[in-house]
């Protein structure tokens, strides 16, 4: 019976089927499967001549072909020893070999047994067993062989994002984020090549777009009976189910608030794709002024906000009350801003200061009816909510001191570089309020500056839209867009970004502040003559200054200097007041300096804060250059009214043969 059985699974009709499991079990499973099928029960040992090869034909990732060209050239009297045959007295010395391996076939095996005749069957038998391992490892089994496919020849499969992920994030004043990384697609490997190098499937077609899928988050809906019991209120909208214990007064204006940002980020992001488990987009927002009440109703953990104002995990927030209506706005539009990124797919990619930086930027919003001096026409009323603001006035935007927070770290500590900022982790979000303010400023600075505006929303726009078969995998994630976002960006974008978050002022005017660069050349004429806008920020003098040398400068003309902002709305916007020359006027000043008076700055290319040092220069003075670069002027003003003056200045540059000791010098 047993010699039927073996015949019937060593049979050439056995389909390679039978065995691809094999590759799924751990090595020791997959021999005792290998050699049920081949001997009907499992072995009690193996030969040392069988058993290597057996392990390579079976579990890889040897070459097959080697391995049954090894089983295959083995001496019958190995095959023999190895299934188990004991040497009895009368039979031939080389029948008894290797007698310690022993099975409970051998010993149930009759005298009168035909050996040679079990020897040719057994043969017969592995040699069929190798063919069919053979043609399981070509059809795409085991080892590492599998995961080095040939690229031409790859599959496409859909980009499934696992059914659930909890990601973090906490504000506070925003937040700490997630990394923990979603799980990788599927791939389906590319047909087996033969040693020849020809390919023993068809080759695949073109890759079709991937389908993308939203992460997908456990989500509860209250009892609001269970939750009144406990003296808290539940509020329900399309896309939020908020929970507190805040009076009604105080809930109105929030519980409107995700509804209205939804168009918002759909705009700026894109639409979210669909979830995994086809779930509606909704998110649970919990506002606490008693958080014991919360933690006595198991909706929250004790030490859930020890360090942070707010935090969000997945698909809920939770936030502390606040005792300024705005900021208590814009903290939970902070959170809601981290819930929808949060649903991006490939969200786990996102660094920190875009994390942290996005959520302070969109969260900075002001209501319609806060902007008397706007008066659209009947036919278009203004937007209940307007998100994404540059903060025109400190008092309008109570509590969020972003500008104020700014200011005071770079005069004390100065400013930071681009690549600083994109390095926080989130032990600098736990040390103050500092972290957030530079992540919002450079969030601000990309997203408004004509330069990089375009360029920065596109980029939000990729996490959202489905990989096409020419955009490479490293591109397509949040690390390597952004990262290849960077390496486009314009050499002199550190620069810029200097003179910014060292000038940075409410109503700051990113239009009239962008720079246009051009390379100076040496003064080869007796002079050389410039002409200065008055209502722009730096220009080019297409002059390369040296070091120590010195120059005389002179100024002709007058502009209309508009009038710094009063801090109080007025219908109409006011007109210049003044009358400005190069030399300024004393009754207003900024930085130290009168407004209106010429500055210079000397722009070194391989120096980002060399434009940093200002050099007063007025109606008529000399200068000697500290650095070798481009000269630069502009008008001296504040950053919110340098757009609304009027006029240009006539200046004339000369070089002087000897260096005066009385020239000023860069601030």
């Amino acid at each position: 019976m047993r010699l039927a059985r073996t015949s019937e699974y060593g049979s050439p009709r056995a389909s390679a089927s039978q065995f691809a499991h094999l590759r799924e079990q751990p090595l020791h499973k997959t021999l005792k499967a290998f050699q049920t099928k081949a001997w009907g029960q499992p072995r009690s040992g193996a030969t040392p001549g069988t058993r290597p090869a057996l392990f390579r034909l079976a579990c890889g990732p040897s070459s097959p072909w080697s391995a049954a060209k090894r089983i295959l050239e083995l001496p019958p009297t190995v095959f023999a020893a190895d299934q188990g045959l004991d040497g009895r007295k009368g039979e031939e010395p080389s029948r008894q070999v290797n007698l310690g391996w022993r099975s409970r076939l051998g010993r149930s095996l009759t005298p009168g047994f035909d050996l040679k005749r079990f020897q040719r069957l057994s043969r017969s038998l592995l040699r069929v067993l190798g063919v069919l391992v053979i043609a399981v490892s070509i059809c795409g089994c085991g080892g590492d062989d599998a995961s080095h496919s040939d690229s031409a020849n790859s599959e496409s499969v859909e980009r499934v994002t696992p059914p659930k992920n909890t990601g973090t994030s906490r504000p506070g004043q925003a937040g700490l984020a997630n990394t923990q990384n979603q799980f990788n697609p599927p791939v389906v490997p590319s047909p087996r090549k033969t040693s020849s190098g020809t390919a023993l499937a068809e080759p695949a077609s073109p890759k079709p777009p991937q389908k993308l899928f939203r992460p997908s988050y456990e989500h509860t809906e209250h009892d609001p009976q269970r939750l009144a019991n406990l003296g808290l209120s539940r509020f329900n909208t399309k896309h939020l189910q908020l929970i507190t214990d805040l009076p009604g007064e105080q809930v109105e204006p929030l519980a409107q608030l995700v509804d209205a940002l939804q168009p918002f980020l759909e705009e700026y992001f894109g639409k979210l794709p669909p979830a995994f488990d086809k779930s509606e987009y909704r998110i649970t927002g919990f506002v606490m002024d008693d958080r014991n009440r919360f933690v006595q109703a198991r909706l929250a953990k004790a030490d859930l906000l020890d360090s942070f104002h707010g935090r969000q995990i997945g698909a809920e927030f939770w936030m502390n009350n606040q005792t300024l209506d705005y900021y208590r706005q814009h903290l939970l539009l902070h959170e809601a801003v981290h819930c929808y990124m949060r649903h991006l797919p490939g969200e786990a990619g996102f660094p920190m200061w875009y994390l942290e930086g996005m959520a302070e930027m969109i969260a900075t919003h002001h209501r319609g009816i806060d902007e008397p001096e706007v008066v659209p026409p009947p036919s278009t009323p203004p937007p209940e909510f307007t998100f994404n603001v540059m903060p025109a006035e400190r008092m309008r935007f109570r509590g969020l001191e972003r500008i104020i927070i700014l200011q005071r770290d770079v005069k004390k500590n100065g400013v930071r570089s681009i690549a600083q900022i994109r390095a926080l982790t989130g032990n600098d979000f736990k040390k103050g309020v500092e972290a957030y303010a530079w992540c919002w400023a450079l969030c601000r600075f990309l997203d408004s500056h004509p330069g990089t505006k375009e360029q920065f929303r596109r980029l939000a726009r990729s996490f959202i839209s489905p990989p096409t078969s020419d955009l490479a995998d490293a591109d397509y994630h949040p690390p390597g867009a952004i990262n290849s976002f960077f390496y486009n960006a314009s050499a002199n974008l550190e620069t810029e970004w200097a003179l910014f978050v060292s000038n940075i002022e409410h109503g700051y005017d990113f239009d009239s502040h962008a720079i246009v660069f051009q390379a100076g050349r040496p003064l080869e004429a007796d002079l050389q003559v410039a002409e200065i806008d008055s209502g722009r920020s730096w220009q080019t003098t297409l002059l390369k200054v040296e070091a120590g040398k010195t120059y005389s400068v002179s100024a002709a003309g007058q502009f209309d200097l508009e009038a710094p902002p009063t801090g109080v709305p007025s219908p109409e916007p006011e007109k210049p007041a003044w009358i400005s020359e190069a030399n300024g006027i004393s009754i207003r000043y900024h930085k130290g300096q009168p407004l209106g008076r010429l500055l210079g700055a000397v722009h070194v290319e391989t120096e980002p804060h060399s434009m940093l040092r200002t050099i007063p220069l007025g109606n008529s003075t000399t200068f000697t250059a500290l650095q070798t670069g481009t000269l630069y002027l502009r008008i001296n003003d504040w950053p919110n009214s340098l757009a609304g003056n009027k006029g240009k200045l006539s200046v004339t540059i000369r070089k002087f043969a000897e260096r005066v000791s009385q020239a000023p010098t860069a601030q």
